[in-house]
């Protein structure tokens, strides 16, 4: 079955007409609006399907984002190590991946980690909760979502994105 959450259509119905209105006033496109709306409905409407097919077990939902966290930046970190070996296959996945696009680095210079990602800062906005809770693992003992070998490559991984994005995440 299919429905959607009332609260969260409401908040979708107001943004909406604040984009008509906007788009009334000429400062964005009808185009541009339908987009935006279509992706937060069927990404929205994908999230809380999953969270309530899991019986709302946001705990369980929570450590497979981690696990899954944990291969992303073993990629991430693969990525970075055959960049510094010069085996291209390993770095550039332009070759296995659609309109994936290598950001060159300068040369005697460190990539950009991006991963499985488009760009660095799609995974650090995708890895910044994991990157929260790799921290608070080293800097708490008894903190039972992440080992510490799991934390420290997460950690890695989305230093080497040297994305402004994830800097600014790690501040707050």
């Amino acid at each position: 079955k299919f429905d959607i959450n009332r609260n969260f259509f409401l908040i979708l119905l107001f943004l909406t007409n604040f984009s008509l209105v906007n788009v009334n006033f000429g400062n964005d496109t009808l185009v541009l609006v339908a987009k935006q709306v279509s992706g937060i409905l069927i990404t929205g409407s994908a999230y809380y399907l999953l969270i309530k097919l899991n019986k709302y077990q946001i705990d369980k939902l929570f450590k497979i984002y981690l696990q899954i966290a944990f291969v992303v930046a073993i990629i991430g970190i693969f990525q970075e190590c055959c960049y510094l070996a010069d085996f291209k296959y390993g770095y550039d996945y332009s070759w296995f991946v659609q309109k994936w696009k290598l950001i060159t680095p300068p040369p005697g210079t460190l990539m950009r980690v991006s991963s499985i990602f488009m760009e660095p800062s799609h995974l650090a906005i995708s890895m910044a909760p994991a990157m929260f809770v790799s921290m608070i693992t080293l800097l708490k003992k008894d903190y039972s979502y992440l080992g510490e070998k799991a934390s420290i490559v997460i950690i890695i991984c989305y230093i080497l994105t040297f994305s402004a994005v994830a800097y600014l995440a790690i501040m707050i």
